[in-house]
């Protein structure tokens, strides 16, 4: 996780700062998804994702 803070502040330019900020973004999303598809019911997931 130091290399990704690192390679955030000493990023060489805007445009590959946000395709990283955005790449850290969907992963923590997707973390996120994962988290909570353990502790929801199956139920509640599903009314989640449609919508």
């Amino acid at each position: 996780m130091h290399n990704l803070g690192c390679m955030l502040y000493h990023g060489d330019g805007v445009d590959q700062d946000r395709v990283l900020g955005n790449r850290l973004l969907e992963e923590a999303k997707s973390l996120i998804d994962e988290d909570l598809d353990r502790k929801l019911p199956k139920n509640v997931i599903n009314l989640r994702r449609k919508g």
